[in-house]
Protein backbone atom coordinates (compact mmCIF):
# COMPACT_ATOMS: atom_id res chain seq x y z
CA UNK A 1 0.00 0.00 0.00
CA UNK A 2 1.26 3.45 -0.85
CA UNK A 3 0.75 6.38 1.54
CA UNK A 4 -1.10 9.45 0.27
CA UNK A 5 2.02 11.61 0.42
CA UNK A 6 4.01 9.35 -1.94
CA UNK A 7 6.03 11.76 -4.12
CA UNK A 8 4.45 12.64 -7.46
CA UNK A 9 2.23 9.55 -7.71
CA UNK A 10 -1.16 10.28 -9.28
CA UNK A 11 -3.86 10.58 -6.65
CA UNK A 12 -5.56 7.36 -7.75
CA UNK A 13 -2.36 5.38 -7.23
CA UNK A 14 -1.65 6.96 -3.86
CA UNK A 15 -4.82 5.75 -2.09
CA UNK A 16 -4.42 3.22 0.65
CA UNK A 17 -7.14 1.24 2.36
CA UNK A 18 -5.30 0.36 5.55
CA UNK A 19 -8.23 0.67 7.98
CA UNK A 20 -5.97 1.16 11.01
CA UNK A 21 -4.14 4.04 9.31
CA UNK A 22 -7.40 5.70 8.20
CA UNK A 23 -8.89 5.35 11.71
CA UNK A 24 -5.73 6.80 13.29
CA UNK A 25 -5.76 9.76 10.89
CA UNK A 26 -9.49 10.32 11.42
CA UNK A 27 -9.25 10.17 15.22
CA UNK A 28 -6.34 12.63 15.12
CA UNK A 29 -8.37 15.11 13.05
CA UNK A 30 -6.13 14.87 10.00
CA UNK A 31 -6.83 15.39 6.33
CA UNK A 32 -8.23 12.44 4.40
CA UNK A 33 -9.10 11.84 0.75
CA UNK A 34 -12.24 10.32 -0.74
CA UNK A 35 -11.14 7.08 -2.39
CA UNK A 36 -14.62 6.64 -3.87
CA UNK A 37 -17.62 8.79 -4.69
CA UNK A 38 -20.20 9.02 -1.91
CA UNK A 39 -23.78 10.11 -2.52
CA UNK A 40 -25.69 10.41 0.76
CA UNK A 41 -29.16 10.69 -0.81
CA UNK A 42 -29.84 7.02 -0.06
CA UNK A 43 -29.06 7.45 3.65
CA UNK A 44 -32.13 7.26 5.91
CA UNK A 45 -31.57 10.73 7.43
CA UNK A 46 -29.91 14.06 6.69
CA UNK A 47 -26.50 15.30 7.81
CA UNK A 48 -24.15 13.43 5.49
CA UNK A 49 -21.53 15.03 3.25
CA UNK A 50 -21.44 14.14 -0.45
CA UNK A 51 -17.94 13.49 -1.81
CA UNK A 52 -16.35 12.93 -5.17
CA UNK A 53 -13.33 10.69 -5.52
CA UNK A 54 -10.18 12.70 -4.84
CA UNK A 55 -11.79 15.40 -2.67
CA UNK A 56 -10.00 16.20 0.55
CA UNK A 57 -11.77 16.49 3.89
CA UNK A 58 -10.62 17.30 7.40
CA UNK A 59 -11.84 14.81 9.98
CA UNK A 60 -13.10 16.10 13.32
CA UNK A 61 -11.00 14.29 15.93
CA UNK A 62 -12.63 11.50 17.94
CA UNK A 63 -15.96 11.54 16.09
CA UNK A 64 -15.87 8.01 14.64
CA UNK A 65 -19.29 6.44 15.24
CA UNK A 66 -21.02 3.23 14.20
CA UNK A 67 -23.70 3.62 11.56
CA UNK A 68 -27.35 3.61 12.59
CA UNK A 69 -29.89 1.00 11.54
CA UNK A 70 -30.53 1.47 7.83
CA UNK A 71 -27.28 3.33 7.07
CA UNK A 72 -25.35 2.29 3.97
CA UNK A 73 -22.04 1.80 5.82
CA UNK A 74 -20.88 0.46 9.18
CA UNK A 75 -18.83 3.45 10.44
CA UNK A 76 -18.95 7.22 9.93
CA UNK A 77 -16.67 10.13 10.82
CA UNK A 78 -17.70 13.79 10.98
CA UNK A 79 -15.72 15.79 8.40
CA UNK A 80 -15.31 19.31 7.10
CA UNK A 81 -14.79 19.93 3.40
CA UNK A 82 -12.63 23.07 3.13
CA UNK A 83 -14.02 26.11 1.35
CA UNK A 84 -14.28 25.63 -2.39
CA UNK A 85 -15.00 28.27 -5.04
CA UNK A 86 -15.87 30.95 -2.49
CA UNK A 87 -18.58 28.93 -0.76
CA UNK A 88 -18.79 28.31 2.94
CA UNK A 89 -17.17 25.25 4.44
CA UNK A 90 -19.44 22.22 4.34
CA UNK A 91 -19.52 19.51 6.96
CA UNK A 92 -21.30 16.26 7.66
CA UNK A 93 -20.93 12.56 8.30
CA UNK A 94 -18.84 10.53 5.83
CA UNK A 95 -18.46 6.74 5.73
CA UNK A 96 -15.04 5.67 6.94
CA UNK A 97 -15.00 3.05 4.19
CA UNK A 98 -14.83 5.65 1.40
CA UNK A 99 -11.85 7.50 2.90
CA UNK A 100 -8.14 6.92 2.46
Amino acid sequence: ALPISQGEAPLEEAFFRDRAAVVAAANAGRSLVAADNYDPRAEPELGYLALEKGQRVMAHAQTLQPGEHGNLYQEYIFCLRPEMHGSDNESGWVPLEVLA
